[in-house]
């Protein structure tokens, strides 16, 4: 995998995803069980990155250039704080005119909870 230049990030996802598969193939006897193809390669080194945040120049440039249906996307992830995969799975039923109501079944800590929506992200 070196040759292929991927982010640590990247090699640790595709060695999980091969982790997973011969787990499944260990299950169904597909392969020996002491079978492990992954016991030499170590796990990718993954450095902290650190946290970016756009001014608001910034985001007015995003948001100009933005296709219309990207709009309540990009500003619910800039003003709300909800995690892209919470945003992702938000239905319209869920913002109300005061806050967004974040179902335990979609949020990380498997709680519901209620998102208020402030200033910047109502206007």
């Amino acid at each position: 995998m070196a040759s292929l230049k991927l982010q640590p990030r990247t090699i640790n996802n595709f060695r999980i995803s091969i982790s997973n598969l011969f787990s499944h193939a260990r299950l169904r006897g597909h392969v020996a069980r002491d079978f492990d193809p992954l016991a030499g390669l170590p796990w990718a080194k993954e450095c902290d990155q650190e946290v970016v945040i756009y001014s608001p120049e910034q985001l007015q440039t995003i948001l100009a250039q933005a296709q219309r249906e990207m709009i309540p996307y990009l500003t619910i992830a800039a003003f709300a704080g909800l995690r892209q995969a919470e945003i992702g799975r938000l239905q319209w039923e869920q913002v109300k005119a005061d806050h967004i109501v974040v179902k335990g079944e979609i949020s990380k800590p498997g709680e519901k909870r209620l998102v208020p929506i402030l200033p910047n992200l109502a206007a």
